[in-house]
Parts: structure tokens; C-alpha cells; sequence
């Protein structure tokens, strides 16, 4: 469906597409912004799939920006004024910015051909993963008027769909697009079990290849891989609250194949791009179908077979219930969260505007005392309300820009020979860092000049301080944007019926959630597409319900072959043993052969004698 898309966003429509993980969504725009004069802006709020994309458009020679949480003002200056010479074809923002009075600064010199609002179901207010900050994009149609609006999302129901359009203002003309949410390669199946790591021991001893393991805890996550390490599987753990440098790690051994297992929260998979996970096991259950199938949608991306098996105790899916009341503290909750968190920045009342901190999420609990899932949902709760953003827990690499002085380059040249080394290298290495700033990497310009990290690090920290080049240390922390100026805790307002709605809104999806787990009847796809509103006109065939439904449709075949054979053989002899019943039906498990022959008992066709024997019944 990509070129339909394409053509339509050429054609100056507003457009909606609908794309399942791994359906190539950022060649909807790339293509189109490419065929046409000026600055495609897309907007994003994933920083690792913006750096990704950035990255990649680099090394292809497609001049590349993003403006993300965690850069400081003269970083996103330097970038707006580059921008505005017209030497960059893509700007990836964080929707946050849109609000910055630098942005609206800027944005009358910026000739954009297309605006892309990627994971366009964040601006549904109702919806599982609302962000504010996307109600701001629909304002901008009025200063870029004429100017198209690629959507772009991988699950919205029709509902939600609607509500895309409605609030990014798309003309009479627009178009949608919906790609089928079918993934007809994908086994989907929900298991009620006694042991969620016995029976992953036994799917994984049966289904062969690479696989997630999907965990709500950062301690399970360790105590999973270090069972299955046990077990002589390749397995490792991941969450965000390891290091950058092993995260990074453990990520790159597992997409080049050298971990086989990898048990993780959900922080793990988003924008990770490896087309061969043959196994998505759900250890937890999701709290809504758009996040059960944005995950289990990270296996089968080479549309090889894939299964997606969801474990589940029965306390399991009331816990989801219980767990929603403590995600939608009181107002009271909520002026007390507000207050400790800007008491723990250190942020006077009437400061903090557009700027961003490093938060420490757990540590703020702490020195407060706060339960920890409390302060998570207020934390979230006020961001829905337009507070604050919190961002994804990121990693940003050391970051370097030359400063375009090209006579202190000759005076380091002439007075510092191993910094002007270094400064060749980087030059040689990191294509744009003229004029940009590039992420760099310690280790490989370590190995590039035959020294240390330290030396690397020390030496950049010189170039620095002479001015030659703008240094930023890497950074690792959460970030919490500041929306607007620090207030009394007693003068927030928060819309309680509005939290009220999103709590009822956020209960249907965990009552869809429950009945797709304990659905026993019908075709799981098509229960899964049938919420996003699409009717599947055939069973998937190859998910848990279907199996058994084929099944119980072989075993009745089985049957009649079993009462057929018997009929035609009473006549010579008056009973069989149960041995002899089953060597001529050993190309069937003996087990069938045996539910075959107690049916038929049942039906009072055969009687069963104590000795084993199966006589005719008259």
C-alpha cells in the first residue's frame, strides 16, 4: 500500500495510513519529501527510531536534523539555523517543541513541502498512549497552510481513526489508508497455566530460533534469563534501568544472533528492526489489545511462521482490574506528587518553562516516600493534562560539532599535534560534524588512534576548551520536560472528569484485553482485527482456537475410520484387544486411536471389557 500512500501525499491530500509494525511506514514520507522542494518535518516522540532514521538518512547522503529531549538551547539553535538555509531535507522534532517560542520563531523561514505526524494515535486524548503535546500539531495547519499531513500509525481503531483526522483538521479531500491488521503468519495463542517458566521451557524447546520474552518487571526479567541460562539456553536480560553501554550490548548480541533469548520489559523492541524473531512470549499480560499487538508484531517481520503465546494465571487478568485503580490517584495525589517532584528538580515557582531535567524516578520516591506505581501514574496523569513530558528513558551518545572557526584549527595544527590527530580523525569519520552536532563513540576513535578511551575523552575535553569544537558528555537519564512554569501546588487545576473519562476508556481496553485472553471459541486473528474494525472473512488457521478446531474435525474423521475398520472385521473374529487396534492405526497418536475408541464406547457402538478387550455391540 506504500505507493498509494505516496501518491496521495503527492497529490496534496492530508493522509491517514495504517501500517502494522515492520510495514515500512517512514518510506510514506521519505519518498514524497524527496520528489519535492523543501523540508519535510516529522514529528516523533521515539528518540531512538529519530536517531535511527537520521543515521541511516546520513550514510545514503540525505541530509538530516532532530531536535529531541535532552539537547540544550544552542544545540537546537545551531540546528534551526542550518535549517533554514535550506540545506536539510528531513527535521525530526519531538512534539513537545511545538510549543517552544524558538520553534515559532523559526518556523516562517522553514519551507516545508510535508508535514509526517508519526504514531499518530498518541493525539487520540481517550487513547492508550495520549501525548498532550500532539494536540499542539492541528494548530500549526493555520501557519502552514496548503502544506499536507502524512498520519501515520500501526494500531487505531475506526474510532480512533476518525478522531486522527478530526484533530489534525484534514481537509474534505484527505484520504486513509488501512493496510489489513491481519498478520496471517503469526500463531497467536493464550495459555492457562500452573507454570509460566515450565511451559516456556517447553515452547522453547519446541519452536526453534530467536525470541522476546515480554516481562512488566525489571527484577523478572533477571530472574528468567538467569533460569533459562540454567536450563543451557542463550538468554539475556534487558530494562532500562541498566547502563548504556550494556544495554547497547546485550541489544547488539541479540539481533546478530549470538543471544537467542531475550527477557525484557517493554522497553525493549520499539524501532528494533530484525526480521527473524520466530517466538513472542508474553510472561504478563498487556493491558490493552493495541499493545499486545504492537508486540507480539515484532516477530515475523520476514512473514516466515512466528508464534505469539500469552501465559496467564487466573489472578493474572483481575490484577489488570485492581491495577486500574491505582493508576488515577485523587486531585489531592496529584498536587502532592506535583509538589514533591518540583521540589526535587529544585525548580522555583514561576521558573522551569521549556526546559528539560534529568529525572531520576525512583530516587524521587525515595527521598518522598512515595509508592513508586503512584508516583508513576500521577507522573502521567499531569502529563495528559499538559504539566510535563516525560521521556523515554534515553541514551544520548557524546556529542561533538566543530565551531566553524577554521583558524583555531590551524592553531591547534601548529601547537598541539595529537589534538589535531584527533580532530582530522573525527573529521575524516563523522560525516556533517562541520556543522552539525554528530554522535560520536570513545571506543572506535580510541581504536582509530591507537589509544585509550581515556586519552579520547581527555583530549576532546582539550579541543573543547580551546574552543575548536562544541563537547557534550553522553548522557544517560529520563528527561522531564517542564510544559509550563512552576505553580502553588494549590492552583493546579486538573480536569478530574476528564481523568475520569480516560480511567472508563482505559477499562474497556483491559475488558477486550480479558475476553481476547479467555476467548475459547473463536479465531484469535480475527478476534484481535475485529477490534481495530476490520472483519476477517476466514480463520487464521494456525492460532491455538483453530488448531483445536482442526482437531476436534480430525478426530471425528478418526473416528469413523476406527468404527468402519471394526465393522469390516467382525465378521471374522467377535472382539479385538486394544494392542492389535493400535499397530494397525500406528500412522495416528495412540492417544487419538484411544478418544476415538472410548467416543464409540460412549455411543454404545463397542463395549470395553475389564480384560481390555472391545467387543460389538448388536
Amino acid at each position: 500500500m506504500q505507493e498509494d500512500i505516496i501518491q496521495s501525499v503527492l497529490d496534496g491530500h492530508d493522509t491517514l495510513a495504517l501500517l502494522p509494525t515492520g510495514g515500512g511506514k517512514s518510506i510514506c514520507f521519505q519518498v514524497p519529501a524527496m520528489a519535492t522542494d523543501g523540508l519535510c518535518l516529522v514529528i516523533s516522540p521515539l528518540i531512538a527510531l529519530m536517531k535511527d532514521q537520521v543515521e541511516n538518512l546520513r550514510k545514503r547522503g540525505i541530509k538530516a536534523a532532530a531536535i529531541h529531549a535532552g539537547m540544550n538551547k544552542q544545540e537546537v539553535e545551531q540546528i534551526f539555523r542550518i535549517v533554514r538555509t535550506g540545506e536539510v531535507k528531513f527535521l525530526y522534532l519531538a512534539p513537545e517543541r511545538l510549543q517552544t517560542n524558538m520553534f515559532l520563531d523559526y518556523l516562517p523561514d522553514l519551507n516545508i513541502n510535508l508535514l509526517a505526524v508519526d504514531e499518530a494515535h498518541c493525539i487520540v486524548h481517550w487513547g492508550y498512549d495520549f501525548r498532550p503535546s500532539y494536540l499542539q500539531i492541528g494548530e500549526l495547519r493555520h501557519l502552514l497552510p496548503g502544506v499536507p499531513i502524512l498520519a501515520l500509525t500501526a494500531s487505531a481503531t475506526e474510532e480512533a481513526q476518525q478522531d486522527i483526522c478530526k484533530r489534525l483538521l484534514f481537509g474534505a479531500e484527505s484520504r486513509i489508508y488501512r493496510k489489513s491488521f491481519v498478520r496471517s503468519n503469526i500463531s497467536y495463542s493464550t495459555t492457562l497455566v500452573e507454570s509460566k517458566m515450565h511451559k516456556t521451557e517447553q515452547i522453547l524447546q519446541r519452536v526453534p530460533g530467536t525470541g522476546i520474552i515480554y516481562c512488566r518487571s525489571r527484577k523478572r526479567t533477571e530472574e528468567i534469563a538467569s533460569i533459562l541460562k540454567q536450563k543451557g539456553v542463550s538468554a539475556d536480560f534487558y530494562h532500562a534501568g541498566l547502563d548504556t553501554p550494556v544495554r547497547m550490548a546485550k541489544q547488539d548480541e541479540w539481533k546478530s544472533g549470538q543471544t537467542r533469548i531475550m527477557v525484557c520489559t517493554n522497553a525493549f523492541g520499539m524501532g528494533i528492526d530484525k526480521p527473524d524473531v520466530r517466538l513472542v512470549i508474553h510472561f504478563d499480560c498487556p493491558e490493552s489489545p493495541e499493545a499486545y499487538y504492537q508486540e507480539a508484531g515484532r516477530g515475523g517481520r520476514d512473514e516466515e511462521k512466528a508464534y505469539a503465546v500469552l501465559l496467564y494465571y487466573p489472578q493474572d487478568l483481575a490484577q489488570l482490574m485492581t491495577n486500574l485503580d491505582l493508576q488515577y490517584p485523587t486531585l489531592q495525589q496529584l498536587k502532592e506528587v506535583y509538589h514533591a517532584i518540583s521540589s526535587y528538580l529544585q525548580i522555583a515557582i514561576g521558573d522551569g518553562r521549556d526546559s528539560y531535567f534529568d529525572f531520576d524516578m525512583l530516587q524521587c520516591a525515595q527521598n518522598f516516600s512515595f509508592n513508586p506505581i503512584l508516583l508513576l501514574s500521577a507522573l502521567k496523569v499531569l502529563e495528559a493534562e499538559g504539566y510535563w513530558e516525560l521521556s523515554e528513558s534515553i541514551y544520548l551518545p557524546t556529542r561533538v560539532c566543530f565551531g566553524g572557526d577554521r583558524e583555531l584549527l590551524e592553531v591547534v595544527e601548529k601547537n598541539f599535534p595529537e589534538l589535531d590527530e584527533l580532530a582530522k580523525i573525527l573529521l575524516r569519520t563523522y560525516p556533517g560534524i562541520y556543522n552539525f552536532h554528530v554522535s560520536i563513540w570513545e571506543s572506535q576513535l580510541a581504536r582509530l588512534a591507537g589509544r585509550d578511551t581515556a586519552w579520547v575523552t581527555e583530549s576532546l575535553k582539550k579541543l573543547h576548551s580551546l574552543g575548536a569544537i562544541d563537547y557534550i558528555p553522553a548522557k544517560d537519564r529520563p528527561q522531564l520536560f517542564f510544559l509550563h512554569e512552576r505553580i502553588p501546588p494549590e492552583s493546579l487545576r486538573v480536569d478530574m472528569e476528564h481523568v475520569r473519562f480516560r480511567k472508563e476508556a482505559q477499562r474497556k481496553r483491559i475488558t477486550a484485553m480479558q475476553d481476547f485472553v479467555e476467548n475459547r471459541q473463536h479465531c484469535r486473528s480475527r478476534e484481535l482485527v475485529a477490534y481495530f474494525g476490520e472483519q476477517q472473512t476466514q480463520d487464521c488457521g494456525i492460532c491455538d482456537i483453530c488448531v483445536k478446531n482442526k482437531q476436534k474435525v480430525s478426530q471425528s474423521d478418526l473416528m469413523k475410520e476406527v468404527w468402519q475398520y471394526l465393522k469390516e472385521r467382525w465378521n471374522k473374529k467377535d472382539s479385538f484387544t486394544f494392542p492389535e487396534v493400535i499397530k494397525d492405526f500406528s500412522r495416528y497418536e495412540q492417544e487419538s486411536v484411544s478418544a476415538a475408541l472410548r467416543y464409540l464406547a460412549d455411543e454404545g457402538r463397542v463395549t470395553v471389557a475389564p480384560d481390555g478387550t472391545i467387543h460389538h455391540n448388536p
